[in-house]
């Protein structure tokens, strides 16, 4: 073996980097941003009781080099993120209750290992800080139409609105309330017995799951062939 003046074997020159032209020495697996994976599938909402619920995803190789996850946030009219808590987390989920009504915010999550290295952020779009249930539809009307009943209203006009519930009642019945889904207004409500009278109230449900009152008093028509 050719050894070289220090006595050191060839074999070790490369570790040795005398002449090499590198500027640092070889880094272990994970001592890099780039080596750490980052966050999945990260979603945001809003839930019944207002707060913004983050929720991410992690396969379990990642976990064995992860050791937990920092969440951050900024509001739309800054570009600074700030850390919503000191210790990186251990599970995926994250419930968001200090916001404020209106303000729109951004949120990233960071993988980090147990050296305190972190990964690059996965980053969400922007989400409205919502906690408050929809208004109560107005202007309620409901008139006789071919194949039911056509049912209009008036809604506020919230951004987030999913869908509108309609209970139904027959006033000469004992029967229980019915519910039906609709999507806006008109619309019309079929499967009823024709000739006969139904009273409606309305209520405005948004992306989260909050649901207005139901609106009062209740308007009634006759069923339509």
């Amino acid at each position: 073996m050719i050894r070289l003046r220090r006595g050191l074997p060839i074999g070790l020159l490369g570790l040795a980097c005398f002449g090499c032209g590198h500027s640092a020495s070889p880094v272990a697996p994970f001592d890099s941003t780039a080596a750490v994976p980052t966050p999945r599938n990260l979603q945001v909402h809003s839930d019944p009781i207002g707060r913004l619920v983050l929720r991410w995803s992690a396969t379990p190789q990642d976990r064995a080099v992860v050791d937990g996850w920092f969440v951050e946030r900024r509001v739309t009219t800054s570009s600074a993120f700030t850390r919503l808590e000191v210790e990186a987390r251990m599970d995926t989920t994250y419930f968001d209750d200090d916001i404020a009504e209106g303000v729109r915010y951004v949120y990233r999550v960071l993988a980090v290992t147990g050296a305190g290295v972190t990964s690059l952020p996965i980053e969400a779009g922007p989400v409205r800080g919502d906690r408050t249930a929809p208004a109560t539809p107005g202007a309620v009307v409901a008139v006789t139409a071919s194949g039911g009943i056509q049912l209009s209203f008036v809604d506020a006009g919230e951004p987030d609105l999913a869908f509108f519930e309609v209970r139904l009642t027959q006033p000469q019945s004992s029967d229980p309330p019915e519910f039906r889904q609709v999507s806006g207004s008109p619309a019309l409500i079929g499967g009823l017995a024709v000739g006969s009278p139904y009273a409606f109230e309305i209520a405005a449900v948004d992306s989260a799951g909050r649901i207005s009152a139901f609106s009062e008093p209740p308007v009634g028509a006759i069923a339509g062939p």
